[in-house]
């Protein structure tokens, strides 16, 4: 596992990867993706000014209040999108891109791409991308 299951380590990325970015640094592909979600959330990057936001504590699976938690899906669902697994999600975002803005279908897609790893810890399995497709096909 990349990270062990460390939090701090995870967290440590974040706010190296922002550091980096800010001081014109090279950065990793890993620090470049990580980079960009925090570009995109303005919100969140006061949280990397300094090493003691990443300390803060945050409810585990509430996205909407949990910064790591939210980028940590855009990441996911990025991923999923470049390497089109499961197959199908970058056709479906590629059609909802043309009609929204980029981080509104992002958005939208994470709800589903939640409720499908929720089910599946729920239910002690792996996730069923059938289900997974199907509802972002709702999203269309």
């Amino acid at each position: 596992m990349l990270f062990d299951d460390n939090i701090h380590d995870l967290r440590k990325l974040y706010y190296t990867s922002w550091q980096a970015y800010r001081l014109n640094k090279p950065l990793s592909a890993l620090e470049k993706h990580v980079a960009a979600v925090i570009i995109d959330h303005p919100e969140y990057q006061p949280l990397f000014e300094h090493e003691g936001g990443l300390y803060q504590q945050f409810e585990i699976d509430n996205d909407e209040n949990n910064p790591f938690l939210h980028m940590g899906l855009h990441l996911a669902l990025r991923e999923q999108i470049m390497t089109d697994r499961p197959a199908g999600i970058r056709t479906i975002f590629t059609t909802l891109s043309l009609k929204q803005p980029t981080l509104t279908v992002e958005h939208g897609m994470m709800a589903c791409l939640k409720k499908c790893l929720h089910a599946a810890q729920r239910e002690k399995q792996e996730p069923d991308e059938a289900a997974y497709i199907n509802a972002l096909q709702h999203l269309l």
